[in-house]
């Protein structure tokens, strides 16, 4: 059973899913010898995940922040932090293909070009 990284509500207490959300904590300016790091956490709401992002970006001591929760909510921090596809799920590898050139896009909606030019004559009348 997972609780809120945020505020700690656990998952059985909510009805809807909630969200994953990656955190990127950075070392604050004093600390010397730490580095970046990553943690992936759950939260049971969308505002619950913004001030967490917020948190991790700021720092704790939100009356240091350079702007309000507010303005950081209004750039959008949940749209940045949506799941990418994984290295080895399908839809990765179809579109390295596509980038590389190796695979063909096949359209089944296509129209032959026959029937192109039999409604292109009908318009025209």
């Amino acid at each position: 059973m997972e609780t809120c990284h945020n505020c700690g509500l656990p998952e059985d207490c909510i009805s809807t899913t909630g969200r994953k959300v990656v955190l990127h904590f950075r070392p604050q300016p004093g600390e010397k010898f730490k580095r970046e790091r990553r943690q992936s956490t759950w939260c049971h709401s969308d505002e619950c995940a913004i001030q967490a992002l917020a948190v991790a970006q700021y720092g704790a001591a939100s009356h240091k922040w350079p702007l309000t929760l507010a303005e950081f909510r209004s750039t959008d921090p949940l749209a940045a932090n949506e799941k990418r596809p994984s290295r080895y799920s399908l839809e990765y590898k179809q579109g390295k293909m596509l980038r590389a050139g190796k695979a063909k896009i096949r359209l089944d909606h296509q129209i032959p070009a026959s029937q192109m030019i039999d409604s292109i004559g009908q318009k025209q009348q």
